[in-house]
């Protein structure tokens, strides 16, 4: 599922090279800081951030992992998400901002215990990217009805 929804996060013009890696950095980044939130970053969750940038990326599987492997390192020290709000709000489709939302809800599941930390984190960034709160909860429950 992720897979597909990183997919459509790929720019029209995919000989970019450059903007095609600040997607999958800032994807991982966000990702990353879901699976934080509650303190933990489980095995399970990277996994899951990374094969779902696998899925619709050139890179390999290492240079995924790596991205992902950084990502994790630097929720800890990231003080602001400002650049990467403003890259989603300038670059994303209100299609893409969904999908990263579904995939935020896919990793906060992914090892099996929704975290009030990863609910209130993935509230605030659909605050941050002006998405409604009838579109949070319609992708929470899209996400929880394919994990059914």
């Amino acid at each position: 599922m992720i897979g597909q929804w990183l997919k459509n996060i790929q720019v029209a013009d995919a000989d970019d090279a450059a903007v095609v890696l600040d997607f999958e950095r800032v994807t991982a980044h966000l990702l990353a800081e879901v699976a934080r939130a509650d303190y933990e970053i489980e095995q399970t969750e990277l996994e899951t951030i990374s094969l779902a940038i696998a899925a619709s990326s050139s890179l390999e599987l290492e240079e995924i992992r790596a991205i992902v492997s950084a990502a994790s390192n630097e929720v800890d020290e990231h003080i602001s998400y400002h650049e990467h709000i403003n890259f989603i709000k300038k670059e994303f489709s209100l299609e893409q901002k969904r999908n990263l939302l579904d995939g935020m809800w896919q990793v906060a599941f992914s090892d099996n215990d929704l975290d009030k930390y990863e609910e209130a984190f993935i509230r605030r960034f659909a605050e941050l990217i002006y998405m409604s709160h009838r579109e949070f909860m319609q992708s929470k429950h899209r996400v929880l009805e394919k994990r059914s």
